[in-house]
């Protein structure tokens, strides 16, 4: 139920408490209120016309330009309720080590499993993708196996969660209390610095303040608030803290976004079935197409992935651009053509100089406002427009389209470009094998911390070109399913070893320098540490030198013994012990060169690659 602010009532007894009434936080409440009580505590009132958070939700902007108040709103139901619909799931590369982004610190299988739920949650259907479906996938890109459509679905109805409806459900909802226009200004942790003890609260309306005692804390208040409450919170702690994003304070670090450009404008010839450029109904569900290029293309000229959305409807070209257009890049230059203007959004490289902190402006209920520096260097910039002129070459090659730059977009630099944004606020609190690569771990924990968790867009450790809240509800889902023990799936970890990647930190004795897509283990005797996760199986991806032998033992216990070259895919048993100490020890090693592979002369023993706890 909806309960006033009160200083005096009885703020304890609560099993979870949730700051934000948003996506992630609504779905949270809605799956623990059959397992204990609830308290939700929301910064906004109800009423969607005055959710603007003006005086606490301004933007202290630096680096690229951003709205002052990030298109965020402050109101039960969160940006859900400006929210429109537009959905795609994440792709399975995004989970993989890739040249500038991390690999995730589990698998895209564990994310995948909770997607249904999400969807179900949101009103969306399966995303069966056609090939071919549509005339724009069968006249633009069928000549190029480079070319590629993403079919958009449209949540229906859109799910935003401040209606009437939604609101009537918490009303009801057994065990769930919702306290509105209350701010959490301080997190407080306990005599030891490893659990957070209560939260601090200021009631905007009446300026009165109160605590709330905290068993398992979630903080879903999004990709700028989570940042700035836990930032805000570590100041009365030691360096380092757990608040602060640990050894290396990445808290508010790899701010990522959703940069749009409208670089090009196309000719259509008139034969171009373009009918599927409006949202239109696929299976029921309503879809757009958006274009781009296949994950082997980008990888092989060191592309960030991007995809071309068409914004407005084509109109009719002029006679005179419609001829010169047409010479020798069409079939036929007496067909009529269309023009139309469209955008590319682009994923974003994690950055440690794109970040969130605090200003030195304070908000209304006297804490620091938010300060965003939004950063691209100016190397990932120039393979975006790298990004958009090979696509456009490999679109003109059909024959039925010309592309070209228009504007600014025409010079090579485009660094001093306006990039536009797309509201997605991610990566502030990014999860990570250990604490020094991020600030929460597989299972969205925050490390050192033993009863707090970020649910949302924050802890996505890479981005994709996709709009994130179906993508954070699954990640929700995870967590929930994880705090209730339902899913296996829910435990575990997925190590990716490579040049730069913060598992190598799992990595002993016995291994070789690092590699941009794993290491060598280049003596008799190799070693790693894990954390188990509640995991019980271990899988190696690796492979090895044909005639080698190895033998692997879990803590002294022997796992497997057998040729190295067949170690790859084996599901190995754990034990019970929360760390899993890992020796893997080579017999008949020989070196690259001895085995006719290369004229590496190291005697070498496997090339491990990953290593997955489930």
């Amino acid at each position: 139920m909806f309960l006033p602010f009160d200083p005096a009532r009885d703020w304890s007894g609560y099993d979870y408490v949730i700051i934000g009434a948003g996506v992630a936080g609504l779905f949270l409440a809605e799956k623990f209120s059959g397992h204990g009580r609830v308290l939700v505590l929301e910064a906004g009132g109800s009423d969607l016309g005055n959710a603007d958070g003006d005086g606490y939700y301004n933007l202290d902007v630096t680096g690229r330009g951003y709205a002052p108040l990030g298109q965020r709103l402050s109101v039960f139901g969160g940006t859900s309720n400006h929210w429109g619909g537009h959905s795609h799931p994440l792709a399975p590369a995004i989970f993989e080590n890739r040249k500038g982004f991390p690999g995730w610190p589990i698998t895209y299988q564990d994310y995948a499993l909770h997607l249904p739920e999400a969807m179900d949650w949101l009103s969306l259907g399966p995303f069966d993708q056609k090939k071919g479906a549509t005339g724009i996938e069968r006249d633009l890109i069928a000549h190029s196996e480079n070319l590629r459509a993403f079919h958009f679905q449209f949540s229906n109805p859109i799910r935003r969660l401040g209606d009437a409806a939604t609101q009537a459900h918490f009303q009801a909802a057994p065990n769930v209390d919702v306290v509105l226009e209350t701010r959490v200004i301080d997190i407080v942790l306990d005599e030891s610095g490893s659990a957070v003890k209560q939260l601090d609260l200021f009631h905007l309306p009446s300026k009165k303040t109160a605590s709330v005692p905290v068993r398992q804390l979630f903080l879903c208040s999004g990709g700028i608030e989570n940042p700035r409450l836990m930032l805000w919170s570590a100041r009365k702690y030691q360096a380092g803290n757990p608040l602060a994003g640990g050894p290396n304070k990445l808290t508010g670090r790899y701010f990522m976004e959703h940069p749009s450009l409208s670089p090009v404008e196309i000719y259509f010839d008139g034969r171009t079935d373009l009918s599927a450029l409006d949202p239109h109904m696929e299976n029921g569900r309503m879809v757009n197409i958006v274009l781009g290029a296949m994950d082997v293309f980008l990888a092989r000229h060191d592309l960030p992935r991007f995809g071309m959305h068409f914004q407005d409807k084509p109109q009719p070209a002029s006679k005179d651009i419609e001829i010169r257009s047409a010479r020798n890049l069409f079939v036929s230059p007496s067909a009529t053509y269309q023009r139309i203007l469209p955008f590319f959004i682009f994923e974003q490289s994690p950055q440690e100089q794109s970040f969130v902190t605090l200003s030195q402006e304070m908000g209304v209920d006297n804490t620091p406002l938010a300060r965003l520096n939004w950063y691209i260097p100016p190397d990932e910039i120039a393979r975006y427009r790298q990004a958009v002129v090979l696509f456009a070459g490999l679109l003109n090659q059909g024959g039925l389209a010309k592309t070209r730059l228009i504007g600014d977009a025409m010079g090579s630099d485009w660094d001093k470009l306006y990039f536009g944004d797309a509201c997605h606020h991610m990566g502030t609190t990014r999860m990570a094998h250990t604490a020094a690569g991020g600030v929460v771990d597989a299972n969205c924990k925050v490390f050192g911390l033993a009863n707090m968790y970020v649910a949302g867009s924050s802890v996505f450790p890479s981005t994709d070109i996709v709009n994130p809240t179906l993508n954070l509800t699954a990640l929700t889902a995870r967590l929930a399913a994880y705090i209730l023990g339902k899913a296996a799936t829910a435990v575990g970890a997925v190590y990716r070893f490579g040049k730069g990647r913060d598992a190598d930190k799992a990595l002993g004795t016995g291994w070789s320098r690092l590699e941009s897509g794993g290491v060598w283990s280049d003596g008799d005797t190799a070693t790693l540490l894990f954390d188990r996760h509640g995991a019980t199986t271990l899988t190696f991806q690796c492979n090895a030198n044909g005639s080698a032998q190895v033998e692997v033992d879990f803590g002294g216990t022997s796992v497997y013994s057998g040729p190295a070259n067949e170690l790859s895919g084996k599901a190995l048993p754990l034990g019970k012990d929360a760390n899993v100490p890992v020796s893997l020890h080579f017999t008949n090693i020989v070196s690259q060169k001895q085995a006719g592979l290369s004229n590496d002369t190291r005697e070498l023993g496997i090339f491990l690659q990953s290593v997955t706890l489930k």
